[in-house]
C-alpha cells in the first residue's frame, strides 16, 4: 500500500459514485466511498501524500480544507517532506504530504 495518511471520520452522505466526510469532527471532505456505506457510520480516510495540498490560510476558501500547521521540513532529494499537524478537538494528528 505504500505510505499514507489514516484519519478517523465519519459518512455525513453516501451516493452511488462519491460521498462526503467529516474528519476531526467538524471539517467535510468529498471522498469516494465503497457500496453500502452510510450516513453516521465510522470510517478510516485512507489519504495519500501525494494527493495533499498545502495551501496558506489567507487562500483557503474552506471547501475541503482541514487546517495544519507545518510541523517540519525535511528535503530528501528531489522531494521534499512535510510533517503537518492537524488539530481535531483536543487531539493533535500528524500528516504527511
Amino acid at each position: 500500500m505504500g505510505l499514507v495518511n489514516l484519519i478517523s471520520g465519519h459518512v455525513v452522505r453516501a451516493g452511488e459514485d462519491d460521498g462526503i466526510v467529516t474528519v476531526g469532527g467538524v471539517h467535510p471532505i468529498n471522498a469516494a466511498l465503497p457500496p453500502g456505506m452510510v450516513a453516521g457510520q465510522r470510517v478510516q480516510v485512507a489519504i495519500r501524500p501525494e494527493s495533499l495540498r498545502l495551501v496558506p490560510a489567507s487562500a483557503a476558501d474552506g471547501s475541503g480544507l482541514v487546517p495544519g500547521e507545518v510541523a517540519e521540513v525535511t528535503f530528501l532529494g528531489n522531494i521534499v517532506d512535510c510533517g503537518v499537524g492537524i488539530r481535531f478537538d483536543s487531539r493533535q494528528s500528524s500528516v504527511f504530504s
